[in-house]
């Protein structure tokens, strides 16, 4: 039988559908059951290409010029797909380039932003709230007031000399003014 020499399976290549006489049809009670095929395309074309007619011949030509027609479009696809590929990958590289151009472009704009941060900071350590003052030298004032009057007193003489004055955040008050350390080391230094 063809299905075992070719090692046919059921269930994956064919499935066997039983067919019973009608017992109300008079010319059909004699006989024994007869088996019908239900073939995948796959069984199909093996079965044609096997069999030794001249069917089976013409099939074996039609499937032999379909994989002629197959590599030959095997063979203009290649190179599309190497092109397409090296394509591809100039692409990536052009758009990895750009961003990491981009990136050590804002890392050297981050840079030059730190190192005037650190100058800044540098120019801030150098200044000190009243208050601030008054607890790093000892210096005991009893009333909110006599801070407030020696702040206007700083401030004055550091806008009339054209010395700069720097914002703060104080947690009790809020912003707050700061002065550099040797102007209030003169002038409060000089009262206490």
């Amino acid at each position: 039988m063809v299905i075992a020499e070719y090692e046919f399976l059921e269930g994956e290549d064919f499935v066997v559908l039983e067919n019973f006489p009608d017992r109300g049809d008079i010319t059909r009670t004699v006989g024994r059951p007869s088996k019908e095929y239900a073939i995948t395309l796959d069984m199909a074309k093996q079965l044609t290409m096997v069999d030794r007619s001249d069917k089976g011949k013409e099939a074996r030509k039609y499937f032999l010029a379909c994989e002629r027609q197959l590599e030959q479009i095997r063979k203009q696809i290649t190179p599309l797909g190497a092109t397409l590929e090296n394509a591809l990958r100039q692409m990536v590289e052009s758009e990895v380039g750009r961003i990491t151009a981009e990136i050590m472009g804002d890392m050297r704009l981050a840079v030059s932003e730190l190192k005037a941060l650190g100058a800044t900071a540098q120019l801030e350590t150098n200044f000190v709230t009243i208050a601030g003052f008054l607890s790093i030298t000892g210096v005991k004032y009893k009333t909110e007031n006599e801070i407030k009057i020696l702040g206007q007193r700083v401030s004055r003489y550091c806008k009339e000399n054209g010395i700069p004055i720097t914002k703060v955040h104080s947690p009790k008050w809020g912003k707050v003014n700061a002065y550099p350390k040797e102007v209030l080391e003169m002038l409060i230094g000089a009262t206490a």
